[in-house]
């Protein structure tokens, strides 16, 4: 079967396709001045094909609002079309999208709600075995997928055993932040069914060292696309 997870957004959405990672971002924020990669572009160059496009450029809102649109179109285009390359027509496809922040500010969500519809509908032309995650399942699931459950006992006076999913930190699965699932990615010990991923989960484990508290572009969307594969090639 195919299997693909997507991680939806405007600047920068990360997807994974039977393996083969892809990042859509604004070339802006990819490149520097002199159209050099940056830092972090760079270094996941050998393993991300990155698609770009240009930031809206608008006059008025109704201008604005019609080059969204354009602009929305053209990046699902792309998806769409990395997606038909790199599947086997012949097989089931099954594809896991995550769901929206409604922490986001009121402007994003609208405009991500906007571009998620379009991908959404467009993706329905492929396959109907289509799921939505929402962010906070998605840290569940990830903490599932890459550690074992662990027994804790609970209760001061009947005391009983409840079964936890944590990380080797002790962090529970909905606690988990991009800081912990890019550590679930390296800490899952066995990746035997997930062979297609082991080049990334290396590369992962060189930058380690080299993070501060925020996962850099495309590194965050990457991960969570790939966190979103995993899941649904784990539960099929």
């Amino acid at each position: 079967m195919n299997y693909i997870g997507i991680d939806p957004s405007i600047t920068s959405t990360g997807m994974c396709v039977n393996g083969k990672l892809f990042n859509y971002c604004y070339e802006s924020s990819a490149k520097t001045k002199k159209f050099d990669l940056t830092k972090w572009f760079e270094l996941a160059d050998n393993y991300i094909n990155y698609r770009y496009h240009d930031k809206v450029e608008f006059e008025g809102y109704v201008d604005e609002q019609m080059n969204k649109i354009q602009l929305y179109k053209k990046i699902v285009s792309s998806i769409i079309k990395d997606i038909t390359s790199n599947i086997n027509n012949e097989e089931e496809t099954h594809i896991a999208i995550e769901g929206y922040s409604y922490g986001s500010s009121a402007g994003n969500l609208i405009d991500l709600v906007q571009f998620g519809t379009l991908l959404r509908n467009v993706l329905l032309n492929i396959t109907t075995n289509i799921i939505i995650i929402s962010p906070n399942s998605l840290k569940l699931e990830s903490c599932k997928l890459c550690y074992k459950p662990i027994e804790i006992e609970v209760g001061k006076r009947k005391k009983r055993i409840k079964i936890e999913n944590r990380n080797n930190e002790g962090v529970s699965g909905g606690k988990f932040t991009k800081i912990e699932m890019f550590k679930a990615l390296i800490e899952k010990e066995d990746i035997s069914n997930f062979n297609e991923l082991e080049k990334w989960i290396n590369h992962l484990d060189t930058i380690k060292n080299d993070l501060g508290k925020n996962i850099p572009k495309p590194h965050e969307d990457t991960n969570d696309a790939i966190l979103l594969y995993m899941y649904i090639k784990a539960n099929k």
